[in-house]
């Protein structure tokens, strides 16, 4: 749980995030990730063009993170592929092809408890390449998050 920004303006309005992951560790470090997000973002009015209201945004990613044991503290790198699904105020509903990058840190409660946060940015592949001197412009969208993990 946690914000999300849409419009890569870090002074535009966050919008609430929530996302479930799945990872399967390979070894002690890699591990393969799936992951659901949903986040909301509020759009302003903009005058004869669109009113006041929510764009949403669901993602499904899969890729693979690697963990830096140390201890009680784990941090992490994350990569992935997915695609997110735009609907709502502010743009016709539509489908992008999105990369992750992310990266975060849990701390071990429990042998089988954890808790850390986490930071992510999802952008267009297409959008980088187009506008490379730009890294391609602002992300699909970014977000920080609050997780409670627990280990099987």
């Amino acid at each position: 749980m946690g914000g999300a920004n849409a419009s890569g303006n870090p002074v535009a309005p966050w919008g609430a995030a929530a996302a479930l992951d799945a990872e399967y560790g390979l070894d002690d470090a890699w591990s393969a990730r799936a992951s659901v997000e949903l986040l909301r973002h509020p759009v302003a009015a903009v005058k004869n063009v669109s009113p006041a209201g929510t764009l949403q945004g669901t993602a499904a990613l899969v890729g693979a993170a690697y963990s830096f044991d140390v201890l009680r503290l784990v941090p992490y790198v994350a990569v992935g592929v997915g695609a997110v699904y735009w609907s709502g105020v502010g743009a016709p509903s539509h489908t992008s092809f999105a990369v992750e990058g992310g990266v975060g840190g849990d701390y071990l409660l429990t042998p089988r408890w954890s808790c850390g946060a986490s930071a992510q940015y999802v952008f267009s592949p297409g959008d980088a390449i187009r506008d490379a001197m730009n890294l391609g412009g602002p992300p699909l969208f970014f977000s920080l998050t609050a997780r409670l993990s627990r280990i099987f």
